[in-house]
């Protein structure tokens, strides 16, 4: 019986050792035992596999609590950071004496791109979650790139701008796992109009159009007289 313990603290590492002593004199014993010695060993067994069950369950519950705050540490500076460079970039727009664009229709659609991840920040970290940080972290750095496309790399403020967002991004990425980066990407918008399907067109012959009070509904789509 082997006893693996991932990560474990010192006193479930010291317990699984002397469980294995146990059983490695268990093993000497029952290579000599007989009749009701066996018996007495089983209980013994018994006894140390509960214990162990206890141990495993012990180091579980220990991973866990150690993932969780390994989790909100992480998104506490993660949302410290992007709570940071939105003071900078947004209010204090230490970035826009180096932009540059090639036209004011240029710089229109940045601005837009510009206060469109704004508001999706301000909803991101409303929600109070590291997912919600995490999606925060992500469109700041995206606008940050954004930014240096349009010259702002050329700031000094820039790179340890990008650099502290980045690392924290993927900090926070790291700790909650892969299975929850996905929630960063935007699912693409759907026009509610592709949903309405398209009406079949009914086509009127122009016999139909020129008999005046005929209506088309008799058999073999002969016209039918109402008065």
């Amino acid at each position: 019986m082997v006893i693996l313990l991932h990560g474990g603290d010192t006193a479930s590492v010291a317990l699984a050792e002397a469980q294995l002593q146990v059983l490695a004199g268990l093993q000497r014993r029952v290579d000599q035992a007989r009749g009701a010695d066996l018996v007495s060993i089983r209980g013994e067994v018994l006894a140390i596999s509960a214990a162990a069950q206890l141990a495993a369950q012990q180091a579980r519950s220990s991973s866990a609590m150690s993932a969780a705050a390994s989790i909100q540490d992480a998104s506490e500076r993660a949302r410290k950071t992007v709570l940071g460079l939105v003071d900078d970039y947004y209010e204090k727009k230490v970035l826009d004496p180096y932009l540059r664009f090639s036209s004011p229709e240029d710089e229109a659609e940045y601005r837009k791109r510009e206060a469109e991840r704004k508001a999706a920040i301000d909803k991101a970290l409303a929600e109070g979650t590291p997912q919600g940080t995490l999606r925060a972290a992500q469109l700041m750095e995206d606008q940050l790139r954004d930014a240096g496309a349009h010259g702002a790399d050329q700031s000094p403020d820039y790179s340890p701008m990008l650099q502290s967002v980045e690392a924290d991004r993927k900090a926070l990425a790291a700790a909650l796992g892969p299975s929850t980066t996905a929630a960063v990407a935007t699912a693409p918008s759907t026009d509610p109009l592709d949903a309405i399907a398209p009406v079949t067109p009914i086509v009127v012959s122009e016999a139909d159009q020129a008999g005046h009070g005929l209506i088309v509904g008799g058999k073999s789509g002969e016209p039918v007289r109402t008065t």
